[in-house]
C-alpha cells in the first residue's frame, strides 16, 4: 500500500511544520496570508514584524550620533519610539500596525529603515544641522541662498 500508518494523523505533521517556522502568533497569521508583498523585488518577510523591531532599535541608536538639538534627531526620535509602540502591541495585527504607521507593508519599512539609517550618517558626515542653521538666519540676503 502506498499509504503509510502512522500514530499520527498527516494534518497534525503538517500543523507541526507550519508551527515550527515560526512561534509568534502574528508571523504565523502573515505565512498564513500574505504570499507577495505585490511589490517586484520585495519579498515577504515571515518575520518582518521582529526584524523591524530590531532595525529601529538600531536606528534609535544610530540617531544618537547627531547633536541633541538637532530637529531631524528629534523628529527621528519621535517617529520611531511610536512605531516601536505599536510594533510591541501584541494585540495588533501585522496588518493594524502598517494601518496605524500609513506607510505601506512592514516589508516596506524595512527598506525606510535601511535607508534611514544610511540618511543619519549621511547627515552626520556632512554635518547637515549646521548648514540648516544657516537656512534659518535672518541675518542673511535671502535673494541670493548659493552664497551662504
Amino acid at each position: 500500500s502506498i499509504f503509510r500508518r502512522t500514530s499520527e494523523p498527516a494534518m497534525f505533521k503538517i500543523t507541526r511544520r507550519i508551527l515550527s517556522v515560526s512561534r509568534t502568533r502574528a508571523s504565523l497569521d502573515e505565512a498564513l496570508y500574505k504570499t507577495s508583498t505585490g511589490i517586484v523585488g520585495l519579498r515577504v518577510d515571515l518575520n518582518a514584524r521582529q526584524n523591524l523591531k530590531k532595525l529601529q532599535e538600531e536606528i534609535l541608536e544610530k540617531v544618537k550620533i547627531l547633536p541633541e538639538d538637532t530637529t531631524y534627531r528629534r523628529i527621528i526620535e519621535n517617529t520611531y519610539k511610536y512605531r516601536a509602540k505599536l510594533i510591541e502591541d501584541e494585540k495588533l495585527s501585522n496588518e493594524q500596525v502598517e494601518d496605524e504607521i500609513g506607510l505601506g507593508q512592514l516589508e516596506e519599512l524595512i527598506e525606510h529603515g535601511k535607508d534611514e539609517l544610511v540618511t543619519i550618517q549621511d547627515y552626520y558626515d556632512y554635518k547637515m544641522w549646521e548648514r540648516v542653521e544657516s537656512l534659518n538666519r535672518t541675518d542673511l540676503d535671502n535673494s541670493k541662498p548659493w552664497e551662504w
